[in-house]
């Protein structure tokens, strides 16, 4: 635990072996700075804490994005869920960042790959940002002792519109669909927040009998239906470190696999 004590020296910074403080919560204050070698001293260490404040930023708005609309159905380990799959992602970029994110479902007890099924489309215009809801097909008419006859969706919307600036939320829902109907398509509109570069769009789905919601979160499935990005530039700057990656990952997988002696190089043929 480094020693800290008071100090009347109004500004921040490290003097030799001493770091100045000043702390909204504690005031003015001295510590000793980390000692050479130590953990907190090493370039990773750093470069690492100052990943996890950006990566906590960018999970703290989606998870309260939830919260905002559904706590009660959040699995508890949602947030840690966020982090794990940010984790995987080498670079610090939103974009590639939320494409991590593809299919995480809000809570696993209750996924929403089980319920009906949908593809998503989201355009922009100048003013708008449209999102269509295709329906492949509908939920099952058996959920558990359940036998629900109709369900609505509903869809989050996240936007951003600057490297570091908060996003956007907006949410809305369709009316009660009948299972024994035709496929429904949907259109969402929102208006577009200048600047709106990248989103994510949570979709749920909520089960019911004869246009009543049933009291069972096994009638209830939310997912991160699709993420993406408005600036071509990033798109195709995307594409190709996917590419380079899974480039790498076969070379790696071969190279381990002939040294495992699982697969031989065939000889040559004059």
């Amino acid at each position: 635990m480094p020693r800290v004590v008071p100090s009347n020296i109004k500004f921040k910074g490290k003097v030799g072996d001493e770091v100045f403080v000043n702390s909204s919560r504690y005031g003015h204050y001295v510590k000793k700075a980390p000692a050479k070698g130590s953990k907190r001293e090493e370039p990773a260490f750093k470069e690492q804490s100052s990943r996890t404040g950006f990566l906590n930023n960018l999970a703290s708005e989606i998870n309260l994005a939830i919260d905002r609309y559904h706590l009660a159905f959040k699995e508890s380990d949602f947030y840690s869920r966020l982090h794990s799959a940010f984790r995987q992602e080498p670079l610090d970029i939103r974009f590639f960042l939320l494409n991590r994110l593809k299919h995480l479902e809000v809570n696993d007890n209750y996924p929403l790959r089980k319920l009906g099924d949908c593809k998503y489309e989201v355009k922009a215009t100048t003013k708008k940002i449209i999102v269509s809801v295709n329906t492949e097909h509908h939920p099952s008419t058996y959920a558990g002792r359940y036998r629900p006859n109709s369900y609505y969706n509903s869809i989050i919307l996240l936007c951003w519109n600057k490297p570091k600036g908060p996003a956007t939320v907006y949410q809305q829902r369709t009316d009660w669909i009948s299972i024994a109907k035709q496929l429904p398509d949907f259109e969402f509109e929102f208006l577009k927040p200048p600047g709106t570069t990248h989103w994510l769009l949570f979709h749920r789905q909520r089960l019911g009998k004869n246009s009543k919601e049933i009291d069972s979160m096994k009638c209830e499935g939310i997912w991160v239906a699709d993420v993406g990005s408005f600036d071509k530039v990033e798109l195709a700057m995307y594409e190709k470190v996917i590419t380079e990656r899974n480039e790498l990952h076969r070379k790696e997988s071969r190279k381990k696999e002939e040294e495992e002696g699982g697969w031989v190089k065939p000889k040559r043929v004059r």
